[in-house]
């Protein structure tokens, strides 16, 4: 089992916006405290972890707004939940560089695009290609941190900020790239969030329409079909695949079994 003296770690919070995206930084006095729960989560269930789910309030609240959908599908099968309300691409990077994946040895990694969201929003002057060089930079961290996992991206979804939505807009088209389809996947939820106007599905959304509810978390919504592949982000009735084709790329295809 490994054991950290988290707490003799010293932290220096940064200011939301300091810095470019790409470069690592810690956050706010709450968000040390998520840090210090998390990475005691890492060495309390190190062997039980089997994927990871990292991100902002997107993952995090996977386990509040779907935590339905979270505990019978993700939470019970080897899933652990990374999420923390208002990180940025720089937060996300300290928290992988500083020991609090250490141990772990995920078969899966989904990495949810909330924290470039919030690096727009805490500094309205970074840039699109400032920003996705950032996501980049967590794609990279996990690759090389974990070898053997697969790295799942999810792409912005839809934003009623016009500039923001323009700018995740063009970060989707790069972050497309970064998939491989063997050890990097891409899913994009936008054309199962939004309806015929371009418009946000509300019953998808909560009252804040940035976050989704417990029917945009619900399973069997976002499946793609039409090729000989099945590209899931939650699974179809009889296979819970998190992503890839009946037999592979799965986080998992039954309760008990990780593919």
């Amino acid at each position: 089992m490994l054991s950290l003296d988290i707490r003799n770690t010293t932290y220096t919070a940064s200011s939301c916006g300091d810095g470019h995206p790409w470069e690592s930084q810690p956050g706010d006095k709450y968000w040390i405290e998520r840090h210090y729960e998390l990475t005691k989560m890492t060495m309390e269930h190190q062997k039980e972890i089997q994927a990871i789910f990292i991100g902002a309030s997107g993952a995090e609240y996977w386990q509040k707004d779907g935590k339905l959908i979270w505990d019978n599908y993700y939470g019970t099968n080897g899933a652990a939940n990374y999420g923390i309300r208002g990180d940025t691409i720089s937060n996300v990077l300290w928290r992988i560089q500083n020991r609090e994946l250490d141990g772990l040895t995920p078969k899966v990694i989904v990495v949810t695009s909330g924290p470039g969201f919030n690096t727009m929003c805490h500094n309205r002057a970074v840039s699109a290609p400032d920003v996705l060089r950032g996501q980049q930079e967590i794609v990279r961290e996990l690759r090389a941190k974990f070898t053997a996992a697969k790295v799942i991206i999810i792409g912005h979804t839809p934003y009623t900020n016009t500039l923001i939505s323009e700018r995740s807009k063009q970060i989707n088209v790069e972050l497309k790239k970064l998939a491989d389809n063997r050890s990097v996947f891409y899913i994009d939820l936008t054309p199962y969030l939004m309806d015929s106007s371009g418009h946000q599905i509300p019953k998808l959304f909560l009252g804040d329409h940035l976050h989704l509810s417990l029917e945009g978390y619900r399973p069997h919504k976002y499946c793609h079909y039409g090729s000989p592949d099945k590209y899931c982000l939650y699974g179809s009735p009889d296979k819970y695949c998190l992503y890839g084709s009946p037999d592979k790329y799965c986080l998992y295809r039954s309760p008990d079994k990780y593919c």
